[in-house]
This record gives C-alpha cells, sequence and structure tokens, in this order.
C-alpha cells in the first residue's frame, strides 16, 4: 500500500485503507482500464484534502494511478516460440544460432 520508507529522511507515504478501497472501486467501474487524468487528479485531491491526512504529504496524481500489469517471463515466450515451430513443422527445430542468455 505505497512505497517503503525512503532513506533520504522524506516523510513515509502509504495510501489509506479506505482510500485503497475507493481506487479498487474505481478500478472496477472501468472494468480495470486506466482511468483518465481527470479521475486522477480528483482522486488525489480528494485523498489529499481528507481529515486523515491534514498537514502530511499532499498526494499527486501520478501516486493513483494503478500500476501496469507485470511482463511475462521470457521463458513463456520462449516456451510459445518453440511450440509454434513444433507445430509448424514435422522436423525437430533447428538450434538456435545465438545466446538466449547474455
Amino acid at each position: 500500500m505505497g512505497r517503503p520508507p525512503s532513506t533520504t529522511g522524506a516523510p513515509a507515504f502509504r495510501f489509506l485503507p479506505s482510500e485503497v478501497a475507493e481506487m479498487e472501486a474505481r478500478l472496477q467501474q472501468l472494468n480495470n482500464g486506466i482511468p483518465t487524468r481527470g479521475v486522477l487528479q480528483t482522486l488525489a485531491d480528494r485523498f489529499s484534502a481528507s481529515p486523515e491526512r491534514a498537514g502530511k504529504v499532499t498526494i499527486q496524481p501520478k501516486q493513483v494511478r494503478p500500476s501496469p500489469p507485470p511482463t511475462p517471463p521470457a521463458s513463456c515466450f520462449l516456451h510459445f516460440f518453440s511450440m509454434q515451430i513444433k507445430s509448424n513443422s514435422p522436423h525437430r527445430p533447428p538450434a538456435l544460432s545465438f545466446p538466449l542468455w547474455g
């Protein structure tokens, strides 16, 4: 629920459980799509103005923006690639002439 505390002495930032619930509700309304800038700004302003945050860090819209989904590991792509070669050819796939890991 936020970034770990900074080593630079900046105040720690964590979303409150009510803020997390509100962000999750918005994502469900959008079918997990990316909210518009206006929605992100509205959420950031609302969270910053809440009584629980009085005198604390102001929340920026980029902090409210959802993270992109994780990228699948390279091994998934290699498996898919080898399955395509096997399904298109009755012969064994040729050995790769380049290193897979550098």
